[in-house]
Formats: structure tokens, sequence, C-alpha cells
């Protein structure tokens, strides 16, 4: 490759990367991409949350939609809301798989919520955009020394995976591609595991005990890890030129 070349693609992604930085969210919303917030307790109970930006099961080709306006999902009757819940269940069952010590596990039941999609809060009267908080409770099974997600070649996106076990938030984030594992996260009989606290910033939404913000998924918006997902993907493509 000639060294100009290469000087223009490293200087071209170093302009891209300083620019998600800056425009993170916009870009982060107009790529769907799926959050996954695994949350461990003392007494081996989890909960999980998934941000699930609604294109991704309305279509098998989620970046060519539009980001899914509030008034699609405020304007559906029960019958409708429950057919959309199903489609999300059946996308969140074939994209993504929970693994504890090697062993897939069927997810627990799941309940809904839906969200502003640009700042991951309770949908609003002004709300523009739709997500649907996905939320659901289980049990670590006996003698399960660690967890780790799964996504599948068929998700059609990358995952943010974020995972804490008593309050205490595993130091990175992992970014997930399709067909890829995260590493495993380590559970012990009571419940400890080798992980720091999470650094507080102010312009990020972090987990915290009052119950209106935790519903909605702390760090949903992951502004780096997003960054991240964008960088890595020009890389590949650069790479493949």
């Amino acid at each position: 490759m000639p060294r100009f070349a290469f000087r223009f693609n490293a200087a071209f992604l170093l302009g891209g990367l300083m620019l998600l930085m800056n425009c993170g969210r916009a870009l982060a919303h107009a790529i769907p991409s799926l959050t996954v917030e695994a949350i461990f307790n003392a007494d081996r109970s989890y909960v999980l949350r998934v941000n699930v930006d609604p294109r991704l099961f309305l279509s098998t080709k989620p970046t060519e939609l539009p980001p899914v306006e509030a008034a699609w999902y405020r304007d559906q009757t029960p019958e409708q809301l429950k057919a959309t819940e199903k489609k999300s269940n059946e996308y969140l069952a074939s994209a993504l798989s929970l693994i504890f010590s090697d062993h897939a596990t069927a997810f627990p039941p799941i309940t809904y919520q839906p969200m502003d999609g640009a700042t991951n809060l309770p949908l609003a009267a002004d709300s523009k955009e739709v997500h649907l908080l996905a939320e659901m409770h289980g049990q670590v099974p006996p003698g399960a020394l660690n967890s780790a997600i799964a996504v599948s070649k068929e998700a059609n996106t990358s995952v943010i995976l974020i995972n804490s076990q008593e309050g205490k938030q595993e130091r990175r984030p992992q970014v997930l591609f399709p067909g890829e594992t995260s590493r495993p996260f380590e559970l012990s009989a009571n419940g400890s595991s080798d992980t720091a606290p999470p650094k507080i910033l102010p312009s990020v939404v972090t987990t915290v005990e009052v119950r209106e913000v935790s519903r909605t998924g702390p760090m949903l918006a992951v502004v780096g890890a997003a960054a991240a997902v964008m960088v890595l993907l020009l890389v590949r493509k650069v790479m493949k030129k």
C-alpha cells in the first residue's frame, strides 16, 4: 500500500473517531445496536436489561430504516402491542444466548417498557424516537461459575455488554459482533467478583439507587463504546480494501 494511502486511512480513522466522540449520540442512533446490562446480585439472582431498537426486528436491513417514531408505539392497540412484543421476543431469542459455565440457558419471561430512544428515559409526550427496554429476572443455575452472552450471526448488529455484580461494574464494557461470544464474567458462590467500582461521569447515566433511573437501564447510551463499534467497522472496511 502506498505510504500516502496509509497516512490518509489513518487520518480518516482518527478524524472519524474524533467526530464520533463529539457526535456520538446522533451516530449511535443512526446505526442500531443492542445494549445489554447484566446485573448479578449476592443472592445469585440476576437482571438482564436490553435496549432494543425496533428497527432490529422490523427489518432484515435495519440500517436502511430511519429511527422509529414514538407515534408508531403510541398508536398501537393492545393487540398490536402484544404482537410487537412477540416479534421482539423472537428476535432476542434468535440474536442472543445467555450462557452459564458453557451451558446455554433460556431467557426468563420478558417484560417491556417503552423508552425515549434519544435519552433512554421513559417515553414522554415530547419523545420523538422510541426504543423498547426488555427486562428479565432469573436465578443463576446452581454450580455456575461464570456467565457470558453469545451473539448469533443472525443478530444483524453489534452488542455492547455491561456486567455488574453487587453494585460493582466490570472495568470495561465489551463490544461484540455477530458470531462472537463475550469473555466469561466470573461469579462465585457468595456473589463477589473481581470488578472495580464504576467511574461516575457527569454526562453519562450510570447505575444509581434511584429506581426511576435504574429501570431505564444505566449506561444504555455508552457513547465511548458506540464510537468503538463505529471505528472497528471502519477499520474492517479499510482492511478489506
